[in-house]
């Protein structure tokens, strides 16, 4: 099966995932994926800030969840498609981390490879030194050990583990983010591959990884 996504498509009527009448947010692909069938989602390019899941119990922009097999592809690359989290800018957050950040991926017993994308300004629910699990983990992404992401870029994201909380990412770009507590990549299910690590920095805890991982 295959979707697309256009995020600045105009048409009259409403989105069905067709090349003539694609939909405009990656949360709407997702519950148009059947459960259990490879569906390929072709995304054009553009900035993706529009479209919200709850069901990490923390906003995401994006969240692939129970038996969803599927493939998105940036079909203009990490240049030009961008998935946007946003801080939280209330009273208690710190540096945009809290109860009203929003990440840019939960990826969540599922099948889901992400090709070509960039994730951007993504915030977990909190920063501390204390705190370095569930929502607390992964500003870009939280992830299971079946979602893989290649030839994605990570920039300007933040949480108690700046970027991700496991998942497999093979000759990806990884610069300019900011972890508190467990590095930026953490649990025994990450495995890093040919990435680019540079440029990130932290704010109470060392390091680049926590647990294992293998870069080529």
């Amino acid at each position: 099966a295959r979707l697309y996504v256009d995020c600045e498509a105009k048409y009259d009527g409403v989105a069905n995932g067709t090349q003539d009448k694609p939909y405009k947010t990656l949360q709407e692909a997702v519950a148009g994926v059947s459960d259990g069938v490879w569906t390929e989602v072709l995304v054009a390019k553009g900035h993706y800030t529009n479209g919200v899941s709850t069901a990490s119990g923390q906003k995401s922009r994006l969240a692939v969840t129970g038996n969803k097999r599927v493939v998105f592809v940036a079909e203009d690359g990490p240049s030009q498609t961008f998935i946007e989290g946003a801080p939280d800018t209330g009273a208690s957050a710190v540096d945009g981390c809290g109860a009203e950040a929003t990440r840019c991926g939960y990826f969540d017993a599922t099948d889901c490879t992400m090709f070509g994308f960039t994730f951007m300004n993504g915030y977990a629910l909190g920063n501390t030194s204390g705190s370095y699990t569930g929502n607390y983990a992964g500003g870009a992404v939280y992830a299971d050990a079946r979602a893989a992401f290649v030839d994605c870029v990570f920039t300007g994201n933040a949480g108690s583990v700046g970027v991700a909380r496991g998942g497999r990412f093979y000759k990806c770009t990884v610069t300019n983010n900011t972890h508190y507590c467990r590095g930026l990549f953490n649990e025994s299910v990450t495995i890093l591959s040919g990435c680019l690590i540079a440029n990130n920095a932290t704010k109470t805890g060392g390091g680049t990884v926590y647990s294992v991982f293998f870069n080529n």
